[in-house]
């Protein structure tokens, strides 16, 4: 190593200043290994021996020395963010879950998560930015306020909430029966008829589409055949005569289609009949 007055040649080229992290530039070290060039060629000419370096070992030399130190002054310039994204609610591992660090609302940076939900982002500059993480199907978490530093590492975990959905519940419509196929006569109905009967299905033709055979064996429900016709008394099938006292009738309902499922065995009309009970006189 040459000596020179103010020390050997590696400790004036990597003599640091007051900061740490802060170098001697490219071009004030080029200036410095030039000033030493040209002093140590002097003194050896006055010495009357001829400097043994020549200027191709010199600009040699000049690279070696700056590039390492450019490229060490580039990497402590910036800071990093790391940490592992995880679910709020369980706190299980959000895998590939996207990291973006954000300034003023513009994207500067950002990175994915691994398959563990751990995420690192280099090359920060230093300042104060916003860290934003989304995982589909979640939240977007976004933390405010993170100072990043020249040289340093900031350790910041990111929990991420499930979405608030809104709880839809869907009832399928009731069907109502078709109002058109079903007529009542109430014991108030009853009461207004002028002529009262002892035979409660003498009362079905003032349904709308009932009408009486010529001979009074029965009846016609929409052009069904009078044999088609079914009679219920308080939920008992009738064959034969449906005759009663007139004073015990409580209710007559005509089916003149949609016919429920629980009779069946009729292709024309249902006639329902209900007599007065106990509690309904």
């Amino acid at each position: 190593m040459f000596r020179f007055r103010g020390g050997s040649l590696k400790r004036i080229l990597w003599k640091k200043n007051d900061d740490p992290h802060i170098r001697l530039s490219k071009s004030t070290l080029i200036m410095k290994m030039w000033a030493i060039y040209s002093a140590g060629s002097s003194r050896q000419h006055q010495r009357g021996v001829g400097f043994k370096y020549s200027f191709f070992t010199f600009f040699i030399v000049t690279f070696l020395f700056t590039s390492p130190l450019t490229h060490a002054s580039s990497v402590v310039s910036t800071g990093e963010i790391k940490g592992r994204v995880t679910n709020a609610a369980t706190g299980e591992a959000l895998p590939f879950a996207n990291v973006a660090v954000k300034k003023n609302g513009d994207v500067i940076t950002g990175s994915m998560a691994d398959e563990h939900g751990n995420y690192r982002i280099r090359g920060i500059q230093p300042g104060e930015y916003s860290l934003e993480a989304s995982f589909a199907g979640m939240k977007t978490t976004v933390l405010e306020g993170l100072l990043v530093t020249a040289g340093g590492l900031l350790i910041q975990d990111i929990e991420v909430g499930m979405l608030d959905l809104p709880i839809c519940v869907v009832r399928p419509p009731v069907i109502p029966l078709d109002p058109s196929n079903e007529f009542t006569l109430t014991p108030r109905d009853i009461a207004k008829i002028p002529v009262a009967s002892s035979d409660p299905v003498s009362y079905a033709p003032l349904a709308p589409g009932v009408f009486p055979a010529p001979d009074g064996s029965g009846l016609y429900i929409r052009g069904a055949r009078k044999e088609s016709t079914q009679v219920y008394i308080d939920g008992m099938k009738v064959i034969g005569s449906t005759e009663m006292p007139g004073r015990s009738i409580n209710q007559v309902t005509v089916l003149t289609g949609g016919i429920p499922a629980e009779y069946g065995d009729l292709t024309g009309g249902l006639i329902l009949i209900t007599t007065n009970g106990y509690f309904n006189r």
